[in-house]
Formats: structure tokens, C-alpha cells, sequence
């Protein structure tokens, strides 16, 4: 058991020197806390060269208490790595059960929004209802986006600047030859209404 909570010491203090570095060791982040989470080192560990145990039953405020860092801006350098499997445990460890108050809101956006963080939901919704995308999000195959839209779950967006030429050219990259009848249509249709809306 001593030698459980010193290695658990020893993960956490190496999550926590990855994120006090900044930049130089960003990078792995995202593997150390996955060990982190995987193993419950977070939950009870002592540090090297302590006799002290530390103990949490919310990973939150572990989170914001031994690592000095919210909740938010870890998922954002999971989603900066493009690491959807840290992402996807992160919300599994925080999820908490009905009832329960402490770690089921994720952001601010959580309370007003179903969706909350996007990539959070998208896990969460294709880890319940369709975990053959699931997994080929947490194997890099596919981002969280691009499987909500194999899943039906989210419509394809695509972004069209304020440019005529640059929109037509968006349009014509993405939709087909019935599509864009439809919308040469629909803007005449918009045209008529707005004429005789000025009359």
C-alpha cells in the first residue's frame, strides 16, 4: 500500500511539473494525466520525500487544488493535443452520479446549453449511443465533429465569408448540382419577397 501511494506521488508530481512548465512540456500533459486517471493517483498519493497523505474524493478539486489549474483549461490542453482520449476520461472521472452536485457542471455553459464544452458532449453522446465511433475518436481515427456527423447527431457546417466570389466558391466545393439549383432558387424566391416587401 506504501508503495502504491508513493507512486501515485510520484505520477502526480510529474503531472504537475508538466503543467508548471508551460510550454516546454505541454506537450506531455495529456499522456501523464491519462496514467493519472487510469491508475486513481489522484485520488491518494504521498509526495516523494513525505511522510503526508493526501486524499480527495472529487477530482475537480484535486485539479484545482494540487495542480493550481481549473477544470476548463485542463480539457483545453487535452483539446489542444488533439488528445480525445484524456478528454473522454476527464469527463468520465468528473460525470458524477444523479443526485450529485460537485463535479456535474463542467463550465458556465453547461447550466444554460445541453452541450456544453463541445467536445465533452460530443464524447459523452458517442460514448453512450454509438461507441463504434466512440472508439475510433479515442483512436485518432476521427475527431469528436466529424463522428457526431457519421452519427446523424450534428448537421455538417461549413463557414462562408462575406465574399461573393469566395461563398460561391464555398458552395460549390460542398454541395452537389440539385443543392445548388435549390439555392439559386431560394435566393430568387428571397429577392421577389424582399421587393415587393419595399413596394
Amino acid at each position: 500500500m506504501a508503495d502504491q501511494v508513493k507512486a501515485a506521488g510520484e505520477l502526480v508530481t510529474a503531472l504537475f511539473q508538466a503543467i508548471e512548465h508551460g510550454q516546454n512540456r505541454i506537450a506531455s500533459v495529456p499522456g501523464i494525466l491519462k496514467q493519472v486517471i487510469q491508475e486513481d493517483a489522484w485520488r491518494q498519493y504521498a509526495l516523494p520525500h513525505s511522510s503526508v497523505i493526501h486524499i480527495y474524493s472529487s477530482f475537480r478539486e484535486f485539479v484545482e487544488d494540487w495542480l493550481r489549474i481549473s477544470l476548463e483549461d485542463l480539457k483545453a490542453i487535452c483539446t489542444a493535443r488533439c488528445d480525445y482520449e484524456a478528454l473522454d476520461l476527464v469527463d468520465k472521472v468528473t460525470k458524477g452520479k444523479q443526485g450529485q452536485r460537485n463535479d456535474l457542471v463542467d463550465n458556465v455553459n453547461y447550466v444554460n446549453s445541453p452541450d456544453g464544452n463541445a467536445n465533452t458532449y460530443a464524447l459523452r453522446k458517442l460514448r453512450k449511443d454509438r461507441p463504434d465511433l466512440h472508439a475510433k475518436v479515442i483512436a485518432g481515427e476521427l475527431t469528436p465533429n466529424s463522428a457526431m456527423v457519421e452519427a446523424g447527431f450534428r448537421q455538417k457546417q461549413i463557414t462562408i465569408v462575406l465574399d461573393a466570389v469566395r461563398a460561391a466558391n464555398a458552395i460549390n466545393r460542398h454541395f452537389n448540382d440539385e443543392q445548388r439549383k435549390q439555392i439559386v432558387e431560394l435566393i430568387g424566391q428571397y429577392k421577389c419577397t424582399t421587393l415587393a416587401r419595399n413596394k
